[in-house]
């Protein structure tokens, strides 16, 4: 995997959006999912966000405080070990 840049003296390189999507599908795809850290002055939250199949629609997101995600986790990872999927 590459080592992410991390810039210079005078700028910092930040990663702050990534997408995971099946390898035939592009970024538009309703298949895309962007994971995104924001900032709108009160601190850094992560967005989670999908676009849905119509284009007069706005894209499902749910935004998630820094401090709550240890515990989303848990409860997700909890979830899915109990799935019949797993």
């Amino acid at each position: 995997m590459p080592v992410a840049p991390d810039g210079d003296d005078k700028y910092e390189i930040r990663i702050t959006r990534l997408s995971i999507a099946p390898p035939s599908e592009q970024l538009f795809s309703e298949q895309c999912t962007d994971i995104e850290l924001q900032d709108e002055a009160a601190g850094e939250f992560v967005v989670v966000r999908q676009k849905s199949g119509c284009v007069d629609v706005n894209p499902q997101e749910i935004q998630v405080d820094v401090l709550e995600w240890p515990a989303m986790k848990q409860a997700i990872d909890y979830l899915l070990s109990e799935s019949r999927n797993h």
